[in-house]
């Protein structure tokens, strides 16, 4: 099925998505399958390990894997043998990785060679110590991975999952062709140079030996570990659990979506993100995007990383910490020159000053003063000075953010939930 968005690059901006056609509101202008998903370590008892779907209380016992000591769990027979395969979600060599054994990368390329024993010198002396035979090493090292802050152990499965598919693709396999078109769009994701004060480049330092013990094998350097991990910290999407009954909100797993990745920000998004996770179907883990009002063709496509109730300095601190960017769109600029009096300070999605999170995140930069909502949409055309600036705002937020419990935070509510809360 064809979207109406077509790719572009954008000076100092990079890669982006523009409309390819008039785009009424609501229309779908993604459906996307993701390229990697997996699990966190937290969920990975009560949540599928392939569809990601809820377990229901009296199966949680019986659906873990006994392979790996419950590293993953399943809400069906169907779903454990389509992550068994390779290059799914959790294969063989996924599964042993979890473990301490070694995978049976049967058919790797030479330059994976196997460890031996002194590559464990690098690792932590209280989990080996010279002479430790590699089998034994492992299993020290499936210990310690599970010491680890919860975290890095997100990030440990997420990194054991691309270095598995990366050995994989060289396997004889019917998915082996599959496997290297998702390598290859979740490698040419930003950021394209690791900065080296960034988090994944302070990260890898400690879990790129520890991935390898786990793998058996030395899967890349410890610099395309970094790159990995500044990929999935900008570009990866938070997919909630339903709301806890402390009204918290948590997430279960973690998704890249390669196209939707494109996206760039705006404090005034004209697109937002639908979640059907917990519906019955097998795309139920896919990347809907759809319109939020008419977008004309040939405007860029904008998501907003945050819930539009977020307060403008998490706006900004945010988007420079995880980003390297500060945000200086219209929107911030007005509220900057307002103060406390900004809409976006007043509200949020339950109707009272509580701050929420949202999962939303990619990688690209905000878009310039002149870039709201796209020119010539329904949303806003007044431009920061405007004496009815403030009022479209109000106007805007008020009828894009989700005020139901159950959206986490975010723009958009799966419908069931809103029958059952009106109920």
């Amino acid at each position: 099925m064809e979207f109406p968005v077509r790719h572009v690059e954008i000076p100092g901006r990079g890669r982006a998505l523009v409309a390819a056609r008039d785009i009424r509101p609501g229309e779908t202008i993604l459906n996307e399958p993701p390229t990697l998903i997996y699990v966190t370590d937290d969920s990975k008892g009560s949540v599928c390990a392939q569809c990601l779907r809820v377990l229901s209380g009296d199966r949680i016992s019986e659906s873990a894997c006994c392979s790996c000591d419950g590293q993953a769990s399943f809400c069906s027979p169907q779903c454990a043998e389509t992550a068994a395969v390779c290059g799914g979600a959790h294969s063989p060599n996924v599964c042993r990785s979890f473990c301490g054994r070694p995978p049976a990368f049967c058919g790797r390329p030479p330059s994976f060679s196997k460890l031996r024993p002194t590559f464990f010198l690098s690792l932590p002396q209280r989990i080996t110590r010279p002479g430790l035979k590699l089998r034994r090493a492992m299993k020290a090292v499936a210990k310690h991975l599970q010491a680890l802050p919860l975290e890095e152990r997100d990030l440990l499965r997420f990194l054991i999952q691309v270095y598995v598919l990366k050995i994989e693709q060289n396997l004889d396999s019917p998915y082996a062709g599959d496997i290297s078109r998702r390598l290859t769009a979740l490698y040419e994701l930003a950021p394209a140079v690791v900065p080296a004060e960034s988090s994944g480049a302070r990260q890898a330092s400690k879990l790129h030996p520890l991935v390898c013990a786990a793998l058996g094998v030395d899967p890349g350097s410890e610099q395309e570990t970094a790159a990995l991990l500044c990929k999935d910290e900008m570009n990866s999407y938070g997919i909630m659990n339903p709301r806890s009954p402390d009204g918290e909100p948590s997430i279960r797993g973690n998704g890249v979506f390669c196209q939707a990745a494109r996206i760039n920000h705006s404090c005034l998004p004209n697109v937002a993100r639908f979640d059907f996770v917990d519906v019955a179907g097998s795309d139920n883990t896919h990347m809907l995007m759809r319109a939020m009002d008419a977008i004309p063709e040939g405007s860029e496509i904008l998501q907003s990383y945050f819930p539009l109730n977020t307060p403008l300095p998490e706006r900004r601190q945010r988007t420079v910490e995880i980003y390297g960017f500060a945000c200086d769109c219209a929107r911030c600029a007005f509220e900057a020159q307002q103060g406390d009096a900004a809409p976006s300070d007043k509200m949020d999605a339950d109707g009272d000053e509580e701050e929420e999170e949202e999962e939303e995140e990619s990688e690209w930069e905000t878009d310039d003063d002149e870039d709201l909502v796209g020119e010539g949409t329904d949303a806003i055309h007044a431009k920061e000075g405007d004496d009815d600036f403030e009022s479209q705002l109000s106007i805007y937020i008020l009828k894009n953010l989700c005020p139901h419990a159950h959206c986490n935070g975010g723009h958009v509510c799966f419908i069931p939930y809103i029958l059952k809360e009106s109920a």
